[in-house]
């Protein structure tokens, strides 16, 4: 958190130096720069080029945080508006910017939606991400020590967005404990964002009705129809 507020920190301040310096060569009469204003147009090019470093840092991290496969996607690009739908990908990006869980649903392989979900990770643009699986939730409760919570398991609750990725696909045994986190995190109202192969009946079939109502009350249920 301290690293995150620093980095913000120096982003504010680069960007606050070059529109001051910006505005100070709006001084200069006649467009002809004296020493003065070519230093000042040096430094505002200066912060400019940190304000970029930053935010191609920040994108570097978060993209860090996705699986390999799908550190390249993007809500821009036509393929996914293509193989999800322009309607999908218009709610996505609405909530990448602002609040909200979302449920991408299909059943089949191949229909964009850990693709989606990605590409909304990278235009939050945000640090505090933990990406995760339900098989890999599910296999940290497993081999979980009696009276001490797993690692994976805390950090999927503490974190300012979680993404489970393919929830229902873990044991059936375990599920439960896949569930009390999603569940938990809708108490601390955070923001969880899921891919699934099942229908809503199918997940309140597996979980309960009420992880379901927490998932469409909080937020869009996204169904995606490509794949095969």
């Amino acid at each position: 958190v301290r690293a995150e507020e620093r980095e913000r920190g120096m982003r504010r301040a680069a960007r606050i130096a070059a529109r001051w310096h910006r505005s100070q060569i709006r001084h200069v009469v006649g467009g002809q720069l004296g020493s003065d204003a070519r230093d000042i147009l040096a430094r505002s090019r200066v912060a400019e080029q940190l304000v970029e470093q930053a935010r191609a840092h920040r994108e570097r991290m978060v993209a860090e945080q996705l699986p390999e496969a799908f550190r390249e996607a993007s809500l821009d690009a036509p393929w996914l508006a293509r193989l999800v739908g322009s309607a999908n990908l218009e709610k996505a990006r609405a909530i990448a910017l602002g609040r909200g869980w979302v449920t991408a649903y299909s059943p089949r392989s191949g229909a964009g939606k850990t693709s989606l979900v990605a590409a909304m990770v990278r235009e939050r643009a945000r640090r505090d991400v933990v990406w995760t699986t339900a098989r890999a939730l599910a296999t940290a409760s497993a081999y979980a020590k009696l009276g001490e919570e797993p690692p994976a398991l805390a950090a999927a609750r503490g974190a300012g967005l979680l993404v489970v990725d393919e929830l229902g696909t873990e044991a059936d045994r375990f599920g439960a404990s896949v569930a009390d986190v999603v569940m938990d995190r809708h108490d601390l109202r955070r923001d969880v964002w899921i891919t699934t192969p099942h229908t809503g009946a199918g997940l309140a079939a597996r979980y309960g009705s009420g992880l379901v109502r927490r998932l469409t009350d909080n937020g869009e249920t996204l169904h995606l129809r490509g794949g095969q």
